[in-house]
């Protein structure tokens, strides 16, 4: 079943007693989804995770079938009514990387139905199942962690050739560092960081790229071991269709190198990125043979990392910005790369065919036009902004590639 561009608009669902509106929904499109054929039975039961990331707008529901250990369904939906952008934005990365990657990505969910419910976008998914490539598990073994990473990012598709490129600096770089200036008037230091950027870019601004598709955010909690063996990844909501070559790769071999060198304070970060992306960088060679396969001059290798950073931290300004404007306000968007995740883990509920969620979540889509504020949420002060971006381990990393002549 081909995912939804749009979600579907249907009347909100009036639960039974003691049941989730989750449920409801499940219930009254069984049949049309054919939830049968994905192992579910007329019985099951809800439970609800309320993921603890800063960045994260969304409650997700696993539904399993009686006396079953895996789930059959992932349901997610928004903390706040109106803040739909991040369940339709993975909808529709989701929709694109089927059509675009055909069958050569695997690991990847699959979309049952988006519906929209008076406001609220509802997006079921298949499941993923397998143990979590978490830090222990990346240190445990990390050449394996490796490999799965790049075959992982080898099999996502070029999306436009390098001669249809055209503006890619712009869009995935210069117009969200101008974002992040906006955010944060008169602050010299970040003034000075993104003109330091700009300045050691230059060989990359003239270099003719593809656009990839980029999922943005390859850390643990995203990261799944299949059955087979292979990666699995899910929480696209921060992904790009048209994405930086590197970027992907770069990120994820950050997160493996913090995670084998069990680094999670700012200066072991910093630390570990040394040791990946420094001169003799272990991270170098993986990251080198990859671009080398997407046709790319590995000389630009120390360009697009410092790139992977600004874009990155660049995103979670865009974040801020949207919160700033305050409900109904619009912040100014800016393709860019999404940021990562830190070492953490959901919080679990269990429901019986279910107790009734969080009310219902939101990623920004850093496309180019203004994006609404998410609902719900209190806009943050120029203070309170200010420490989250100068505070965030993509900006530490961003400055650290910028200033510290590792690269």
């Amino acid at each position: 079943m081909r995912t939804p561009r749009k979600a579907t608009a249907t009347p909100f669902p009036v639960p039974a007693a003691g049941r989730s509106f989750i449920d409801a929904v499940l219930r009254g499109h069984y049949d049309e989804w054919d939830l049968a054929s994905l192992g579910l039975g007329r019985d099951w039961t809800t439970v609800f995770i309320t993921p603890q990331f800063t960045t994260s707008r969304h409650v997700v529901a696993l539904i399993f079938a009686p006396g079953a250990r895996q789930p059959s369904l992932v349901v997610k939906v928004p903390r706040c009514p109106g803040d739909n952008e991040g369940v339709l934005r993975e909808a529709d990365m989701l929709w694109q990387l089927g059509v675009l990657g055909g069958d050569q990505v695997e690991g990847v969910p699959r979309v049952v139905a988006a519906l929209d419910l008076s406001g609220h976008t509802v997006l079921v998914e298949t499941p993923l199942t397998g143990p979590a490539l978490d830090p222990d598990r990346v240190s445990a073994d990390l050449p394996v962690a490796v490999a799965l990473g790049v075959d992982f990012i080898d099999s996502l598709p070029c999306t436009r050739p390098a001669s249809g490129n055209e503006g890619w600096y712009e869009r995935t770089v210069e117009r969200p560092l101008q974002a992040l200036e906006l955010l944060l008037p008169g602050e010299d230091e970040l003034a000075d960081l993104v003109g330091r950027t700009h300045e050691a870019l230059k060989p990359l601004r003239s270099a003719q790229l593809p656009a990839v598709f980029e999922h943005a955010d390859l850390s643990h909690p995203n990261l799944l071991i299949g059955p087979a063996g292979r990666l699995q990844v899910m929480d696209w909501e921060r992904a790009s269709a048209y994405g930086l070559p590197g970027h992907d790769l770069t990120f994820y071999l950050q997160y493996l190198s913090e995670s084998a060198e069990q680094a999670f304070e700012r200066p072991a970060q910093l630390a570990a990125f040394d040791s990946a992306f420094g001169r003799d960088g272990w991270a170098r060679e993986p990251l080198r043979q990859h671009l080398v396969r997407r046709d790319i001059d590995p000389a630009v290798l120390p360009a697009l990392v410092l790139a992977t950073w600004a874009r990155s931290a660049s995103t979670l300004a865009f974040r801020l910005a949207a919160e700033s404007a305050g409900p109904g306000g619009q912040a100014q968007g800016a393709e860019a790369g999404r940021g990562g995740a830190v070492p953490g883990g959901p919080e679990v509920q269990a429901a019986q065919p279910g107790a009734a969620a969080d009310q219902p979540a939101h990623a920004v889509d850093a496309g180019a036009g203004p994006v609404s504020a998410p609902a719900g949420h209190a806009p943050r002060g120029p203070a309170e902004v200010r420490r989250a971006v100068f505070g965030d381990r993509d900006f530490w990393l961003w400055r650290h590639a910028a200033t510290a002549g590792v690269l």
